[in-house]
């Protein structure tokens, strides 16, 4: 897991804002996809905010989570999801 999370900083020290934001919303909007659990939207949430929330990135992550529980139109897979992601953080 340790080395995950290195490639994925290395990669993301080298790509622009825009394509961050862009990853940072895929991999968002995926939480609640998936039929089979553990969800690897859920991880791959956690192992991106390892490298971005330390370095200042991503201010907005926990605030979206948090509304994704909290939401009534979300669905039950989505809350599950998210509940997943919080607890890897």
């Amino acid at each position: 897991m340790y080395v995950l999370v290195v490639i994925i900083f290395f990669f993301y020290a080298n790509v622009s804002n825009n394509c961050s934001i862009f990853v940072y919303l895929k991999i968002l909007g995926a939480l609640g996809t998936e039929n089979s659990r553990p969800s690897s939207a859920a991880q791959c949430v956690a192992y991106v905010a390892v490298t971005e929330l330390p370095v200042g990135q991503w201010n907005y992550l926990i605030n979206t989570l948090v509304s994704n529980v909290v939401n009534e139109r979300s669905t039950e897979m989505e809350r599950e999801a998210t509940l997943e992601a919080i607890g890897k953080l």
